[in-house]
């Protein structure tokens, strides 16, 4: 008995050690596979983080192909043309509710274009502006407080393949002297944004580049509007006492408009040559172009072929300039080696083609003038910028035209290498639409020599002109 517990104690043992031995090889074997398992699985997720990171990537970084915008380069208008239309104005409609009678004014137009050549397209778009002025003023009609609807959609920026329509309107209650109340108005603006090569709508993103940090630029550019809002507010102390501004409360509101970013990045906006104008919960505030202008990709993100019937109509101008100045310009030139000038003309719809005539007969003859000086100081460069307006109504007993032109001077090398720089800087500034440009205001390396103004208002249509030189400006 002792013998078979003993033996059986000893074979029982040798089982357990070969078991014992069996467990490690297999945990030895089943780790090792485990290594090589993981191994494989590491080597095609980092593969495959990769390939997804390359495909996000391409998808968006469209960057890559983007040129950034060059402050001294011109970029082109786009190739169409824009008419007016008057929805109604002036028509009075009496609407009855109970014993209250309400009377409702209309002032609306806006803007079609033409000039596409894919007429879907063009149509489209100019059916969406319709839609959107009309929707507007079923929506401003529901608030009966209001007796006067205005609304105006026109195009604030056509330029580089795209196109902004801005849509501003107005509610106006008129002041009731019997009841000591005073006048009441209500205003506002949403904007349409388009690609012309395909009719789609630009999102607010669109107007950036993907690395673009948007968020910084919305929060600036926030808290600059509300900080220039409490300034203009007579109720606060910002414009007295900015010790003791309570700026949490500027940075409450930004923060707010923030998270609704957020929460929707594709916000309301239009946006000018110069600016965007973002709409957050009726809030509109502006974002300065030449400001963020590394980030700013609208100028080249959409260009495309082969888009209009006629590309005559498409004018050169520095980027962030004026609008309304490519409209304006008939001639910019540089004449000889070292004489530059631009005229400009203020548009109207109607021409006095005897006014016209007889107003640029005088300018030429100031050119000819400077121009003469320019050649007998060959080491100097000079610049001149003319703008003119005149009676536009051919059938007015009175003729009435005026100009103004600015003379200045530098250096002839500055001339050569600079004059881009400093036409694209003088039309950035902000300026009167009736005004030339006095280059020496931009520009420290440059000189005023004169300035010509003269106005006529007779029938002989001679104008009576006034020259200020350097000397006179010295002396004031």
């Amino acid at each position: 008995m002792s013998q078979l517990s003993s033996g059986g104690r000893k074979n029982r043992a040798q089982n357990d050690k070969v078991n014992y031995k069996q467990i490690i090889y297999f945990l030895g074997a089943f780790a090792i596979i485990c290594i090589i398992v993981t191994a494989i699985c590491i080597f095609y997720t980092i593969n495959g983080k990769k390939s997804e990171n390359n495909v996000n990537e391409s998808e968006l970084n469209t960057d890559v192909n983007i040129e950034k915008i060059s402050l001294d380069k011109k970029y082109f208008t786009n190739g169409i043309e824009n008419k007016n239309v008057k929805y109604k104005e002036g028509d009075v409609v009496e609407r009855f509710d109970g014993d209250v009678e309400d009377i409702y004014e209309y002032e609306i137009s806006y803007e079609q274009i033409s000039g596409l050549k894919n007429n879907d397209i063009q149509n489209k778009i100019n059916k969406e502006i319709e839609n959107e002025v009309k929707d507007l003023k079923i929506l401003l009609e529901q608030n009966p407080k209001f007796e006067r609807i205005s609304i105006s959609a026109y195009i604030s920026a056509s330029f580089s393949d795209v196109l902004s329509v801005a849509i501003d309107y107005s509610l106006i209650k008129a002041a009731d002297l019997m009841l000591d109340e005073e006048a009441d108005y209500k205003t506002g603006s949403v904007g349409l944004n388009y690609r012309l090569d395909t009719g789609e709508k630009l999102q607010f993103n669109d107007l950036f580049f993907n690395t673009s940090n948007i968020k910084q630029i919305l929060n600036n550019s926030a808290y600059e509007a509300y900080a220039w809002q409490y300034a203009m507010d007579g109720e606060t102390d910002f414009n007295m006492n900015l010790d003791n501004t309570n700026y949490g409360n500027i940075e409450n509101k930004v923060f707010k408009i923030l998270a609704e970013y957020n929460k929707n990045p594709d916000l309301d906006f239009y946006f000018t040559p110069k600016s965007i104008f973002a709409i957050i919960k009726d809030f509109k505030f502006e974002i300065d172009m030449k400001k963020y202008y590394e980030d700013i990709s609208i100028y080249r993100a959409f260009i495309a072929d082969n888009l209009y019937t006629d590309n005559s109509l498409k004018k050169e101008f520095y980027a962030f300039t004026d609008s309304y100045l490519t409209q304006s310009y008939e001639i910019e030139n540089v004449k000889g080696t070292n004489f530059y000038y631009e005229i400009m003309c203020y548009s109207h719809d109607e021409v006095n083609a005897e006014v016209r005539e007889k107003v640029q007969e005088k300018i030429d003859e100031h050119l000819k003038h400077y121009y003469e000086i320019a050649e007998s100081n060959p080491d100097k460069g000079y610049m001149i910028s003319v703008i003119y307006f005149y009676d536009t109504d051919p059938n007015s007993e009175q003729k009435y035209y005026q100009y103004d032109g600015y003379v200045t001077t530098m250096s002839l090398d500055y001339f050569n290498k600079n004059r881009e720089k400093v036409i694209a800087n003088a039309r950035r500034e902000e300026r009167s639409e009736l005004w030339s440009y006095d280059f020496s205001e931009v520009d420290k390396n440059i000189e005023f020599f004169e300035q010509f103004m003269a106005h006529a208002e007779d029938y002989n249509l001679e104008p009576e002109i006034r020259i200020e030189t350097k000397a006179d400006r010295g002396a004031i």
